[in-house]
């Protein structure tokens, strides 16, 4: 069964351009994962330190490869001081 769900990630005050950036290069890498069926990134258009993911894998486990891979594990600890919250996932559909 596919997975999908919706995640959102904030940025510090003043960091919003920097996360921006990085938020770009995980898209890109993500896509390229094996299951990623769909991953985007939208800003929001009264927040710019405010994006959000709209994500679809082939599978639960698959999903859980990704966030358990080395590419994101870095990601996080990449953001640590960049990012105000998240990234966590707010819902997600069956």
């Amino acid at each position: 069964m596919e997975q999908r769900l919706v995640a959102k990630i904030t940025a510090v005050p003043g960091k919003e351009a920097e996360l921006g950036q990085m938020l770009t290069r995980l898209v890109t890498d993500t896509r390229s994962e094996e299951g990623c069926l769909r991953y985007d990134l939208y800003q929001d258009p009264d927040d710019a330190g405010t994006w959000i993911f709209v994500e679809n894998w082939a599978s639960y486990e698959i999903w859980q490869k990704h966030v358990n891979g080395p590419g994101f594990q870095a990601f996080k600890k990449a953001i640590v001081g960049i990012a105000a919250t998240g990234p966590y996932k707010f819902d997600d559909f069956a």
